[in-house]
């Protein structure tokens, strides 16, 4: 029968206190996402808070929008916002060309962690815009 030494067992339980508390920060929180709008019939927009689209996201992170396929033409815009009691905080603006898509990332960081952040989405300059891809911080 084998027998592990004080030693041996410090370091394995230290080995899995350690890997239990890295854990949370090597995943990141990410959702899929499909939106599409008319840009002018719709107003225009696609808010999430009047969707009831909220997302997780932990505090200190820059949430990046990643953007797998799209339609339309010209610029859109995609806004982060939390919701709060009062007044909800706005984490700013990002552009996302619609001809050449790319990672819009976030400048201002989640200012805790929380299930109430969304995004409205809007512009274009064609008659309907879709996006779908993956939100994550």
């Amino acid at each position: 029968m084998t027998k592990f030494t004080p030693k041996f067992s410090a370091v394995l339980m230290s080995l899995v206190i350690a890997s239990s508390v890295a854990l949370p920060e090597i995943s990141a929180n990410s959702d899929k996402y499909s939106v599409s709008w008319t840009t002018h019939m719709d107003g225009g927009i696609v808010k999430g808070d009047h969707n009831d689209q909220y997302h997780n996201f932990r505090e200190g992170k820059h949430v990046s929008v990643t953007v797998s396929s799209c339609s339309g033409a010209g610029t859109a815009y995609v806004q982060l916002y939390r919701s709060k009691l009062f007044a909800d905080l706005d984490l700013g603006t990002e552009t996302i060309n619609l001809s050449n898509p790319k990672t819009a990332k976030f400048s201002k960081k989640t200012d805790k962690t929380s299930g109430s952040y969304y995004f409205w989405f809007w512009g274009g300059n064609s008659k309907k815009v879709s996006l779908k891809g993956t939100m994550h911080d």
